[in-house]
């Protein structure tokens, strides 16, 4: 003999998260993390030249930036949203502006095998897929997990 029937309620589990915003997630670890080791690198190698190497200390706040907002973006939270879009973008303008200054006309530099282009592309990508998914972001006074 059987109890009474009772209606089986769905499992329900965290919602799934978004492919576009783990993809920016991942792409800000690795744009915080490069930086951070570039900057190393750098400083290594250039402080017995050139006593002026310590300011590429400037590099590693912009290095815990894109951390952050990598962390807030696998949370998936808006303020990684705006972190991410914030920082690519000023770090693109930069690079950018840096590029431009430094006058890629010349026929002995290629501009394809320079790491500001890879360090560009990267940041447009996660500023395209952070804006293309920005619905999947919940508002940073939403509280779950």
């Amino acid at each position: 003999m059987s109890g009474p029937s009772s209606p089986q309620l769905p499992v329900t589990g965290p919602a799934p998260r978004a492919r576009g915003v783990l993809a920016a997630s991942i792409l800000c670890w690795l744009a915080g993390t490069g930086t951070a080791s570039f900057a190393c690198a750098e400083f290594i190698s250039e402080i017995q030249h050139n006593p002026m190497a310590g300011l590429i200390v400037v590099v590693y706040p912009v290095s815990a930036l894109y951390c952050l907002a990598g962390y807030f973006l696998y949370k998936p939270s808006r303020v990684g949203g705006w972190l991410a879009v914030i920082t690519a973008g000023l770090v693109s303008a930069v690079e950018l502006l840096h590029v431009e200054l430094l006058g890629f006309d010349s026929p002995d530099v290629e501009l394809l095998d320079s790491p500001e282009l890879y360090l560009v592309l990267c940041n447009l990508a996660v500023i395209l897929l952070v804006v293309l998914n920005w619905r999947h972001l919940r508002p940073s006074g939403e509280v779950g997990a």
